[in-house]
């Protein structure tokens, strides 16, 4: 029991949600993740903020002043599968984790489509970093998925859980 909690934290920590929920079962005292039901949705929406204008006073200052397009010239494939290889962290949407891009981006297997996919990502990042680009271009580039904690009701009955946002 201890085994599988410690586990279960270790993963979690390293952002490996979907290893961490296999130790979850029904004799286990950490609860898991709920089923999506009514009840779990309306808990969700209870707990999520009421939307508001941003303040003045939080946002930072800018500059009119762009960096130059020329630093962003050296973002390669090579470059891309580097990065891929000190990456770490559970699957977004997609829900590919750190490990599964890894494998896609820098493995053999995929003759030269894992290197045509870095190029593409590579001129992706140039055109984010140079570009002016609108947001409903991004929508399933920023898209998040929710995942709803088991905490266990409260003495009164209220449901228990924690909204845990995972992204890309």
């Amino acid at each position: 029991k201890k085994q599988k909690r410690k586990a279960f934290c270790r993963l979690m920590m390293l952002g490996k949600v979907s290893q961490a929920l296999k130790f979850i079962d029904n004799a286990c005292d950490i609860k898991g993740v709920h089923r999506l039901t009514r009840k779990v949705k309306a808990a969700l929406t209870d707990k999520h903020p009421v939307g508001a204008a941003v303040s003045s006073d939080v946002k930072l200052e800018t500059t009119d002043q762009q960096p130059e397009p020329v630093i962003f010239e050296s973002i390669c494939a090579e470059s891309v599968q580097n990065v891929a290889k000190n990456v770490h962290g559970s699957g977004g949407p997609t829900h590919i984790d750190a490990d599964g891009w890894r494998h896609i981006l820098c493995c053999n297997s995929y003759g030269k489509c894992s290197t045509v996919l870095c190029e593409a990502i590579a001129d992706f990042a140039k055109i984010m970093a140079t570009q002016e680009v609108s947001a409903n271009c991004l929508k399933e580039f920023t898209a998040s998925r929710l995942v709803p904690l088991d905490k266990d009701d409260d003495k009164f009955g209220n449901i228990g859980v924690c909204p845990i946002g995972i992204r890309e």
